[in-house]
């Protein structure tokens, strides 16, 4: 027997060993979802479990972050993190389960609470005594707030100093994922999830009589001919090897049937996987809010504001971990992702520093039925919370010996 492979047996054996308190801590998250820079309660459950086992812990890293650090006494050796997500949504919760959400209108419906679970349940397995000793390094455990909420928690994380002293060499994320099934463990390398921008535009025109529109400077027509111009930006100013995504979620404007309306406000969101095409589609819509307001005679006002970056997946990072599932042999197996996808995630932020990789890791089963992620009744298999805690404890091992 080779050393990896005791090394993946004692892991699976801590894992089982530790499952109870990882799922007793994930329901307690649930059953008490707090949102974006709000997770006080939650910050304190998984600093006091944490602290239980005897790992050094930091408090209100980046606002309600928490720290955790494994053989920080090793100065000199690589440190590897994994990060954990915490916050919640606004929704209220339709699953009917026993610890289902106490606080009303909030709910875990996009599956924080399994993500912080299964980063807590690494960092039990990591830090027990015979895993801890085979360890070529540091472990710094992130549990970040706010991923929900642009511009995001993971940027205050690291002005706060979670990837430093040491500094973190590699960093390992998670999130469930309701498109592949129990076992499934989906990334691919290079990008893998878009930049996610929002705008806001507002069309100024100028109110008159319904009956009279020569007289006023009807911003509704306007709105209409820039949602189609802004279409054409993507299908004619793009190449169509380049995925873009312009989306306009909301308008309004007008306040009777017989007034002209006088401005009219949109808002939506712009998702590139490349910096170049995301100004191109930035100058774009400037240049066609401002030729088609000018030519009816009326003006504009676009607020563009950049979020969360492309999240970029290093490639020697991704192989090594690839190959870490490959031998960990458990109850998962890689799947490579095929295309990116085009919703954001601010993990991306930590891509931007360091090199990471981010694993989808399935919830589907005979067991969970399908429900979207941001679903009111969105679940998880428990099942993934071993399987997550134990893979990304031996990646983080193997990265420690290797990357």
């Amino acid at each position: 027997m080779s050393g990896n492979d005791f090394l993946a047996g004692l892991i699976r054996e801590k894992a089982r060993e530790f499952e109870s308190e990882i799922i007793s801590v994930r329901r307690a998250i649930h059953e008490n979802p707090e949102l974006a820079h709000e997770e006080y309660e939650t910050a304190a459950l998984i600093a006091e479990s944490l602290e239980k086992h005897g790992i050094e812990v930091a408090r209100g890293v980046g606002g309600t972050g928490v720290v955790g650090r494994i053989q920080p006494e090793l100065q000199g050796k690589k440190t590897v993190a994994i990060r954990g997500d915490m916050d919640a949504l606004s929704i209220q919760e339709e699953t009917g389960l026993k610890f289902a959400s106490k606080n009303p209108g909030k709910m875990h419906a996009c599956g924080h609470d399994a993500n912080s679970a299964m980063a807590f349940g690494a960092g039990l397995i990591l830090n027990s005594k015979e895993v801890r000793e085979a360890l070529n390094g540091n472990v710094r455990l992130l549990f970040q707030p706010a991923e929900e909420a642009p511009p995001g928690g993971a940027l205050g994380m690291i002005e706060d100093g979670a990837l430093s002293n040491p500094e973190v060499g590699a960093i390992i994320g998670s999130h469930t994922y309701s498109e592949a099934n129990l076992g499934e463990i989906v990334f691919r390398e290079g990008a893998m999830l878009a930049s996610a921008d929002n705008f806001e535009l507002t069309i100024l025109g100028r109110a008159a009589h319904g009956a009279m529109p020569h007289q006023g400077r009807d911003a509704i027509v306007a709105s209409a001919e820039v949602i189609l111009g802004y279409q054409r930006i993507v299908s004619r100013q793009v190449a169509p090897t380049e995925p873009a995504v312009i989306t306009i979620g909301t308008i309004s404007g007008g306040d009777r049937t017989n007034v002209i309306a006088s401005n009219v406000k949109m808002a939506g969101t712009v998702r590139t996987l490349d910096m170049n095409v995301q100004q191109t589609i930035e100058k774009a819509m400037h240049e066609t809010a401002d030729g088609i307001t000018k030519s009816a005679g009326l003006s504009y006002e676009l607020d563009y504001q950049k979020g969360y970056p492309t999240l970029m997946i290093d490639p020697g990072l991704k192989k090594l971990v690839q190959k870490a599932i490959a031998e960990f042999d458990g109850d998962c197996r890689f799947v490579e992702m095929p295309v990116p996808m085009m919703g954001g995630e601010d993990f991306a932020y930590y891509t931007h520093k360091i090199p990471g990789v981010f694993m989808f890791l399935g919830v589907v089963s005979d067991k969970n039925p399908k429900y979207p992620m941001h679903h009111p009744k969105y679940n998880i298999d428990e099942r993934v919370l071993a399987i997550g805690a134990s893979t990304m404890a031996y990646a983080a091992a193997r990265i420690l010996a290797e990357f």
